[in-house]
């Protein structure tokens, strides 16, 4: 596998008695319908086309969910391996094009990711108590923010659009 802007670890572990299948979320391996529920986490703002990688979770699947950052997440903590910024409209899942190339607050993004290893931008390292507890208290309320993570649960229908900036 290896590492890569997507992925930064080349070791996946697997339990023994399940069985791990390496395929292309563009072109799954699977039968139509094969399962009654999948969860995409954190994968549709990585996929080169996120219209067809939907069309496959609909294809394979009777139902599932998906999340990914929200607008908000990607204009305060913006990934270089994020291909799209992801919003909503009604069950619609819309993907634009991401151009963003650094934090609007690189203090906000070092705070947030305090101690941290592994992100695009600079994070503190501090033992401070301050900063500690400013830390708990953003990602605390960070999930709770409108427009930070898009989350979807579909049933049937899954629709997604590429949108133009």
């Amino acid at each position: 596998m290896g590492e890569t802007i997507h992925r930064t670890v080349d070791k996946v572990e697997t339990p023994e008695d399940k069985q791990l299948i390496i395929g292309d979320a563009l072109s799954m391996p699977f039968e139509d319908k094969q399962f009654d529920f999948v969860i995409a986490s954190h994968i549709g703002e990585h996929i080169d086309d996120p219209v067809v990688f939907c069309s496959e979770l609909r294809r394979v699947a009777k139902s599932g969910y998906i999340e990914t950052p929200g607008p908000l997440t990607e204009f305060f903590l913006p990934s270089l391996a994020h291909k799209w910024t992801v919003t909503r409209k009604g069950s619609t899942i819309l993907f634009k094009k991401n151009n963003r190339k650094e934090p609007f607050s690189k203090l906000f993004y070092s705070i947030f990711y305090l101690n941290r290893d592994g992100y695009n931008f600079k994070t503190i390292k501090s033992n401070n108590p301050i900063l500690k507890f400013i830390n708990f208290i953003l990602i605390k309320i960070w999930v709770l923010l409108p427009r930070t993570y898009i989350r979807i649960v579909w049933k049937d229908e899954l629709i997604a659009e590429t949108i133009e900036q």
